[in-house]
């Protein structure tokens, strides 16, 4: 490897980390609001969070010393000029996953059984994933007086409708991955607003308790949530917005482009508006839900 340190200043590149990061782990969602319903009260939060996190960069990063030289390696047994193989890497997940992978796949022997080994692995891997995500909405629809039965339907529907443009545009596809890619870090930055708000020391007591053993842990999560994690959202919006503003100062506002930040946040606007409206409705019903 012979890493290139220019790339840390690219505004792009810690974006996609970061919303890599919030996606993978469930961060973002919020899915530990999810699995919290169903965990057991000897749970370690602590424990588990640090080896989701750690697991997740573990695998990111053997995919990635996996797929990357393999792809540099076929191109250039094939003659392929170098920067013609970086443009094949810039497309993305999209790109490697559903066409470089399979031309992988098919000059190797067995490839065609491996190939169909490796979709389906990531057929579950994606499925195992919808489970919490979907979850995570029905919980909130249950806890409202719906019936699970009412609610996996209501849920099921909504997110075949809504994701049905993107199966079928994949220009759609890009600004919706882009810009609820990038969104996964204002929700995470609502539960720490939240866990600010309720205050990190009754927060640590209730509902973490593990983590109020020892003065060094406590020190560390008040800091974390209270000063970097906050600092370093803000930091990463201001640099985001100043850097695309100076790269493309007449389109970086315009909602219709793909990954413009007008159109983040046009598509961030509507979102919010609608669930605060859905909001107090869902408090409400709740609250009726549970006088009854």
């Amino acid at each position: 490897f012979s890493p290139n340190l220019k790339m840390l200043g690219d505004y792009r590149l810690w974006l996609n980390a970061l919303s890599q990061t919030a996606w993978s782990t469930g961060a973002g969602w919020g899915l530990m609001l999810t699995y919290a319903v169903y965990s057991h009260k000897k749970e370690n939060p602590v424990r588990t969070a640090t080896t989701l996190g750690f697991g997740d960069y573990v695998a990111s990063l053997l995919a990635a010393i996996t797929v990357i030289p393999a792809v540099f390696s076929y191109f250039a047994g094939q003659g392929v000029a170098h920067q013609q193989v970086i443009k094949v890497m810039s497309e993305g997940n999209r790109g490697l996953t559903f066409t470089w992978i399979p031309t992988l796949f098919a000059h190797i022997p067995g490839g065609t059984f491996f190939l169909a080994l490796f979709f389906l692995a990531l057929c579950f891997a994606a499925f195992s994933s919808l489970i919490s995500q979907l979850e995570l909405i029905t919980r909130v629809i249950i806890d409202s007086g719906a019936t699970r039965r009412l609610a996996v339907i209501i849920v099921g529907l909504t997110c075949f409708f809504l994701g049905l443009p993107s199966a079928l545009s994949l220009g759609f596809f890009d600004n919706q991955d882009w810009v609820w890619g990038l969104g996964l870090m204002v929700s995470g930055s609502f539960i720490i607003m939240l866990v600010i708000k309720v205050g990190t020391r009754k927060f640590r007591r209730e509902i973490i308790p593990e983590i109020s053993r020892g003065p060094l842990k406590t020190w560390i999560f008040d800091v974390l949530v209270k000063f970097l994690m906050p600092i370093q959202v803000i930091a990463m919006l201001v640099w985001w917005f100043w850097s695309s503003y100076k790269s493309n100062p007449r389109t970086w506002f315009n909602p219709f482009l793909t990954s413009s930040v007008g159109t983040v946040l046009l598509q961030w606007g509507v979102a919010i508006i609608v669930f605060l409206f859905l909001n107090k409705t869902i408090a409400r019903l709740q609250t009726k839900s549970l006088g009854e």
